[in-house]
C-alpha cells in the first residue's frame, strides 16, 4: 500500500495521494519502508541522455555567447547599417531575414527572425538599410551578376536587395516603380539568381509594368550562363 501511495504521488501525481513531506515523515517514522520509497523516487537516467543533455547545454550557452558577439558588432555599426554601407552586415542580417543559417528559427515571420537573431533596435536599422540601398549607385548590373555566378559566388548586396524590395512592395507594390532602373535590374537577376522558385508579389508586376526592362534584364544574366553550359 505505501509502494502505491508513493507512485501515486512520484509518478501521477495524484491530488488524493500524500504529499512528498508526507511520505517522507512516514518513513523517518518507519525506517523499513525507505527502501520503497527510494524505489518509487529514483528513475536512473542512461548515460548517453546525460552526454546528450550536456552537449546541449553546451551548445545553447555557446549560441548565447556568439548571440552576444553578434550584437555588439552589429551594435558598433548600427548608423553604417541603417544607411545601407555595411553590405557585410546586411548580408548577414538578410540571411537571418531568410532564414538561410541552419539555426534559423522558420516558424515564425522573416521580420521576427531578425529581431529573435539580434534584437528589436538592429532589427529596425537593418530593415532601413534594406530600404535605402535600393537608391544607392554601384549596384552591379546583369552581366556583372552573370559573370560572378560562373565563378560560383554572389554579391553580397544581393540578399539585401531582396529584402529591400519585398519590404517596399509590402508597403506599396506600385513604389518600386521609382526605383532606379539599375536596381530593378538587379532585383530580377538576384531574385532568379538567388530564389528561383520563390514566389514574390513584385517579380510579376515588374515583369508586366516594365516588360522591356525586364526582358533585357534576364536575357543579359542568362545568356553567358547558357552559353557556357
Amino acid at each position: 500500500l505505501f509502494l502505491t501511495a508513493a507512485n501515486y504521488r512520484t509518478w501521477k501525481n495524484r491530488e488524493d495521494a500524500p504529499t512528498i513531506d508526507e511520505l517522507f515523515a512516514f518513513v523517518q517514522k518507519y525506517p523499513r519502508f525507505k527502501d520503497i520509497l527510494h524505489e518509487a523516487s529514483y528513475c536512473e537516467i542512461e548515460e548517453w541522455r546525460i552526454e546528450d543533455a550536456i552537449l546541449n547545454k553546451k551548445h545553447e550557452q555557446n549560441e548565447k555567447s556568439i548571440k552576444s558577439e553578434n550584437i555588439k558588432t552589429l551594435t558598433d555599426d548600427l548608423e553604417k547599417i541603417r544607411s545601407g554601407e555595411e553590405i557585410g552586415a546586411l548580408n548577414f542580417l538578410a540571411k537571418h531575414y531568410f532564414g538561410i543559417w541552419i539555426d534559423s528559427n522558420r516558424d515564425i515571420s522573416p521580420k521576427d527572425r531578425l529581431v529573435e537573431a539580434t534584437n528589436p533596435v538592429i532589427a529596425l536599422a537593418a530593415l532601413e538599410g534594406f530600404s535605402t540601398i535600393l537608391s544607392k549607385s554601384g549596384i552591379p548590373s546583369p552581366e556583372q551578376i552573370a559573370a560572378l555566378k560562373l565563378k560560383s559566388r554572389q554579391y553580397l548586396i544581393g540578399l539585401p536587395v531582396l529584402v529591400g524590395m519585398d519590404t517596399v512592395a509590402d508597403l506599396s507594390i506600385g513604389k518600386i516603380l521609382s526605383l532606379p532602373d539599375e536596381t530593378l535590374k538587379a532585383a530580377l537577376v538576384f531574385h532568379h539568381s538567388y530564389f528561383p522558385g520563390h514566389e514574390r508579389s513584385w517579380v510579376p508586376y515588374l515583369i508586366n509594368t516594365r516588360p522591356i526592362l525586364a526582358s533585357e534584364a534576364l536575357e543579359s544574366f542568362w545568356r553567358p550562363l547558357f552559353k557556357k553550359r
